[in-house]
């Protein structure tokens, strides 16, 4: 029936009660009603169940155990909340700033190394240009080399827009289009 047989002080205090204060009285009071569909849950099911719940910005790992009577039968069930705001605190700290420097580095692959490689692609280009302007046609080793910087900047702008996808705000369909247009002209010598 859900009746409070035993509680410590540590558990009680949670409620801003003593211990003497909520025996016998039952769980329905104090559970939220996500705590209690766990409740429902394991006796229903007869099985253990152990999950996390934030209430009041304050954040709980529950136990909840059957205690089983000679028939096989539920006869009490033991419930062990401890609270975890503090883990959680630092998790979700710990969450926030991975993703601060995920997107750092993001931003620093694409803005510093992407930019370095795509100048030294048209320096690549113009050199080619000039061999040939003064011609030396066994260009084959430069070519190799400015395909090979086309892939690398390739995969750059992959695992940058991978780290950093494109946000969604008012200017930044057209600022990503100016910013596209721009690598093309560097990379292909293509006006746009």
């Amino acid at each position: 029936d859900g009746t409070i047989e035993l509680i410590n002080y540590s558990g009680a205090s949670w409620f801003n009660r003593n211990p003497d204060e909520m025996i016998g009285d039952t769980v329905n009071k104090f559970l939220t009603r996500y705590e209690l569909k766990h409740f429902d849950e394991l006796l229903l099911t007869g099985r253990a169940l152990s999950f996390e719940h934030e209430h009041n910005n304050k954040y709980f790992y529950n136990n909840y155990y059957p205690v089983y009577g000679e028939n096989e039968k539920i006869l009490e069930v033991a419930i062990y909340i401890k609270n975890i705001t503090k883990i959680k605190t630092i998790e979700m700290e710990l969450i926030r700033t991975s993703e601060e420097e995920r997107q750092k580095i993001g931003h620093d692959l694409h803005d510093g190394i992407g930019q370095e490689l795509t100048g030294m692609l048209y320096l690549l280009n113009t050199l080619k240009k000039r061999f040939l302007k003064m011609g030396y046609h066994e260009i084959e080793l430069i070519e190799n080399i400015i395909e090979t910087n086309k892939k690398v900047i390739k995969r750059l702008r992959k695992i940058s827009k991978d780290m950093v996808p494109v946000s969604v705000g008012k200017d930044s369909l057209i600022h990503s289009l100016k910013s596209m247009a721009r690598e093309v002209t560097e990379l292909y010598n293509i006006p746009c």
